[in-house]
């Protein structure tokens, strides 16, 4: 049972980390509690947590651990390749609708920028997952 467990605090926990860190910066949403992007990467953190759970109750040997390693690059590869290319092109998309004149403008939603990671926020989600699984199993060792 903790296998799921544990890795589903660890999102939740770094997403409240989230959460702070953006109300220290003044930038409070409760938006941002579900939303893509921002500091740390909570993806990443649930998947370094799964992967590593795994790895504690199950050693070396075991393909659920090749599974969680293997998901663990997929979620990474995009939060730092696609959803950050994503996020770029919404930026520019956003400044070409921001450069029409004000008729044309409003025609056109403003496009989430905020959707990936760039490799510091996912670096910083992988050790929270990793540091968080380890203390977790530490509390909850049979649970």
């Amino acid at each position: 049972m903790r296998l799921f467990i544990i890795p589903l605090l660890v999102m939740v926990l770094v997403q409240a980390i989230k959460l702070i860190l953006e109300a220290v910066r003044g930038n409070f949403s409760w938006e941002h509690l579900n939303n893509y992007g921002g500091m740390p990467s909570a993806h990443a953190a649930l998947a370094s947590s799964l992967a590593t759970i795994i790895f504690i109750d199950k050693g070396w040997g075991d393909a659920a651990l090749a599974v969680g390693i293997i998901l663990f690059f997929i979620v990474v590869r995009d939060a730092t390749g696609f959803r950050r290319q994503l996020g770029l092109h919404a930026t520019l998309i956003n400044l070409i609708i921001k450069d029409l004149d004000k008729v044309k403008e409003y025609k056109y939603p403003i496009l989430n920028e905020r959707l990936g990671h760039t490799p510091w926020q996912v670096t910083v989600g992988i050790v929270s997952g990793i540091a968080l699984t380890f203390l977790a199993t530490g509390f909850l060792p049979y649970f």
